[in-house]
């Protein structure tokens, strides 16, 4: 029971690391997409103030004194008013990619340490060597060696190792009682 339940940890820990790192990359394109429409309402608002410059610039023509006045007012607070705007717009695009660089790292730090986690498990614990055992004779103890091999000696002709392996029969085998090659 033991290792199932370290083998569910184990790829727990492989599966939040995938996770983590997904949500990393969404965020990650999150902040790219936040600085993209940071710079298409910058290039909005020149558009727009260029527009009004022009029907400014168009007005300033014109003869009468007031309208140059007022013309000049206008192209004063329009200044102003893109500056503000500007401000406030990099302001509000900073603090979400600050937001979503600080997001970006814990979900980068939660992917890393639950891929270490991952790297640092035993899902299956190795069990002990296999060994032959003579018949009549004694199993190898818990620690699995077989007594006698702890100070260096021989366990005698029975050691550990994989078995050798077993030859087939050489004699024909009967098939609904005819011999192999008869018909």
């Amino acid at each position: 029971m033991q290792a199932a339940a370290s083998l569910k940890q184990t790829v727990t820990h492989l599966f939040d690391a995938v996770r983590f790192d997904d949500h990393a990359r969404e965020l990650e394109d999150s902040a790219r997409s936040v600085e993209g429409d940071l710079e298409t309402a910058l290039n909005k608002l020149e558009a727009q103030t260029e527009e009004l410059s022009n029907f400014l610039a168009a007005m300033k023509v014109e003869r009468e004194e007031v309208l140059k006045e007022l013309s000049h007012q206008v192209g004063e607070f329009l200044v102003t008013a893109k500056e503000q705007a500007k401000s406030k717009l990099q302001k509000s695009a900073r603090q979400q990619l600050e937001d979503l660089r600080g997001a970006i790292s814990s979900e980068k730090d939660k992917a890393l340490k639950s891929l270490e986690a991952y790297f640092a498990a035993e899902p299956l614990p190795v069990g002990p060597p296999v060994f032959a055992v003579p018949p009549g004779g004694e199993p190898p103890d818990a620690g699995g060696s077989v007594a006698g091999t702890a100070t260096g000696q021989q366990a005698g002709p029975y050691q550990a190792g994989p078995p050798e392996p077993v030859q087939p029969p050489t004699r024909r085998r009967r098939f609904f009682g005819r011999r192999q090659g008869e018909q």
